[in-house]
């Protein structure tokens, strides 16, 4: 089957949702689907990248297609252009099936296949009332949620009657066999890491306080963009045992979870996106499930939508969001070698049994050629 898939994204960024699109559409095209991947030109520290650097760069083997559209001039009207080169583009493509993420492109070239619709958020606005036609347009195929709390929202907001396919964010497990850990100073001290985002909602300046509460342990903090680093580290009022380490490519981040012993993702209550918006109802964070396929303990926040995931004191040890002390608690009793290594393996079989992307294609395509009646050819 012929595939477009449209996406928002950047190629480069520095942002989850390039990761995911990449390893989303090298999923399909692993299942022997035609996969082209729709993208906007992007750059880290100012640079761009061709196809072959972006491969190696998000560490795929590049069985799909890369079509990198470029950035417009004005910002004003940007979405709108982006939507029309896309129409322009897949026209000529002749695809089977457009698959995206981005709800104005796919909204614009709804008539030329059947279209797959995938939701990472509730949106309001002009974007929810783009979503509301789409929907409702002819040769809709269906809707992917992220997380079952998304999907009864969006069905609540847009009266869809419709079932929504829940597929949550996946991994590529790694072979940390062959992966060497970066070297990291205090041999004798038990290590504290976080990978990702430093946005508000994220927790880098709750880290922050857990380091100052825990001397003994060493907390690293790694990516962020520089004006996030730059905040918590005002914050940390130069804590000798917190380390921040700046943004690393993709397929670095093992040997830095492979380094650590203990591996927490924070998340408050409000959780920001790129767009500025809350996001903690909603999150699959890609995060999670890289933790996860490490075989190290996760800390993690006890957010409703998480327990989708991972269960308290089997996957995941779960704390309250914002409770220092509860956290300061979770990780002085996984100083317990045999307890980290009890969470880890259980999260690590789980992960690798159910959530690889290629897992996480086949299901998507095997219930839409059901319920939209799509040709496995």
């Amino acid at each position: 089957m012929k595939i477009a898939y449209i996406s928002g994204s950047y190629l480069p960024s520095r942002q989850a949702n390039s990761i995911h699109v990449m390893r989303m559409s090298e999923a399909m095209a692993s299942l022997g689907h035609d996969v082209t991947l729709y993208a906007r030109r992007g750059e880290i520290d100012g640079q761009s990248m061709n196809v072959a650097q972006l491969h190696e760069f998000y560490d795929v083997p590049g069985t799909a297609g890369l079509a990198i559209l470029p950035k417009s001039r004005f910002a004003q009207g940007r979405e709108f252009w982006y939507a029309l080169s896309l129409r322009r583009r897949i026209s000529q493509q002749k695809p089977d099936l457009i698959y995206g993420r981005h709800t104005l492109g796919l909204f614009a070239c709804r008539h030329i296949a059947r279209t797959v619709y995938e939701i990472h958020s509730v949106r309001s606005g002009l974007t929810e009332l783009i979503e509301r036609r789409l929907i409702r347009s002819r040769g809709f195929a269906g809707v992917v949620s992220i997380t079952q709390k998304l999907s009864e929202d969006f069905q609540h907001q847009h009266s869809y009657e419709a079932p929504i396919h829940v597929e949550p964010d996946a991994v590529n497990p790694v072979d940390y066999d062959t992966i060497t850990p970066i070297s990291l100073p205090g041999v004798d001290r038990l290590k504290v890491g976080y990978c990702g985002h430093l946005y508000p909602g994220r927790g880098g300046e709750f880290l922050v306080e857990l380091a100052r509460m825990l001397p003994q342990m060493d907390f690293h903090l790694v990516g962020g963009e520089p004006s996030d680093i730059e905040r918590c580290q005002k914050l940390s009022d130069g804590l000798s045992n917190l380390i921040f380490h700046d943004f690393v490519r993709p397929q670095s981040i093992p040997q830095f979870l492979k380094a650590f012993d203990i591996l927490v993702a924070p998340y408050q209550d409000r959780v920001q996106a790129f767009g500025k918006e809350n996001i903690a109802k909603w999150i699959s964070p890609m995060k999670l499930f890289e933790y996860m396929d490490a075989g190290k303990p996760i800390v993690v926040s006890d957010l409703p939508v998480l327990r989708e995931v991972v269960t308290h004191g089997k996957t995941a040890w779960m704390v309250s969001t914002g409770d220092l002390q509860q956290w300061k608690a979770a990780l002085l009793q996984l100083q317990d070698v045999t307890q980290r290594q009890s969470l880890g393996m259980a999260a690590q079989k789980l992960v690798r049994s159910d959530f690889t992307w290629n897992a996480r294609a086949q299901r998507i395509f095997k219930r839409l050629s059901t319920t939209a009646e799509m040709s496995d050819s």
